[in-house]
């Protein structure tokens, strides 16, 4: 995402960072998702969600980690 000169001068892709600092990587990493969903008479509504992120090389500092994401999310809905 972001390039330097600064170490060389020579050549762009021995000098390429990611936008974490990181060297350039070819795989995002994967996600898992999962829904529950209850409902009651047509109307009422109510949903459980969540994911985590499993991060791959793209997506590392410059120290060669990165840091797992996870989303939950509780939803009540009323259908009229």
């Amino acid at each position: 995402i972001r390039t330097s000169l600064a170490e060389d001068g020579k050549e762009i892709s021995d000098d390429a960072l990611n936008y974490h600092g990181g060297k350039p990587g070819n795989y995002y990493g994967a996600e898992i998702d999962f829904q529950v969903r209850y409902e009651l008479a047509d109307v009422f509504f109510w949903t459980v969600e969540s994911a985590l992120l499993l991060p791959g090389d793209a997506l590392y500092n410059e120290h060669g980690r990165a840091v797992r994401s996870f989303l939950l999310e509780n939803r009540f809905e009323l259908v009229f």
